[in-house]
């Protein structure tokens, strides 16, 4: 019996070193959220409407509105943002300015509206009457290697008849081997 049980035993522990090693693997994902979902403006105002189609400035004035991307919130490779795509349009004749800014990180106790980590402004896109254009951060060409946006939100300055319609966060995700 004895020897039945350590050639047990001996076989297992064998094969343990002869098993593969789980390692992790990371597999590309995409979080896609509508605007109405994520956004709100800065300082309140009834200028600001939630229309199936986005978020959008009914006013005659410029309205700044901050949103927050979807997902979980890790600078690393498993979960940071490595892409962060905007889609902002517009319903009025001409063509309309919208600007946007990323941050990342977290707000610090010691300043107030204080962001720890990364302010990254786009350039000022023009969107041309009844269009959608995209306004896009890339952590491969934004921030050091192996770097990701961690904790990500952005504030955007809406012309008149602009709208921002939804948001688009690429990451990894760890699905194991």
């Amino acid at each position: 019996m004895k020897a039945i049980l350590g050639l047990a035993l001996f076989g297992t522990i064998a094969t343990s070193f002869l098993a593969p090693t789980a390692q992790a693997a990371l597999q590309p994902r995409d979080d896609l959220i509508h605007a109405q979902g994520a956004c709100q403006p800065s300082i309140p105002t009834s200028s600001l409407r939630s229309y199936v189609t986005g978020l959008r400035n009914v006013g005659t004035t410029d309205i700044y509105v901050t949103c927050a991307t979807p997902g979980i919130y890790y600078n690393s490779p498993d979960g940071g943002s490595t892409f962060i795509r905007v889609a902002v349009g517009n319903v009025n004749g001409s063509a309309r300015p919208i600007t946007c800014t990323l941050y990342t990180g977290w707000a610090s106790n010691t300043t107030a509206g204080s962001v720890s980590q990364g302010t990254y402004p786009a350039p000022t896109v023009s969107v041309g009457p009844s269009t959608v254009t995209f306004i896009d951060w890339s952590a491969s060409t934004t921030l050091p290697a192996d770097s990701y946006f961690s904790n990500a939100s952005f504030t955007c300055k809406l012309a008149p008849y602009t709208e921002i319609k939804w948001i688009r966060r690429a990451y990894n995700e760890e699905v194991g081997t």
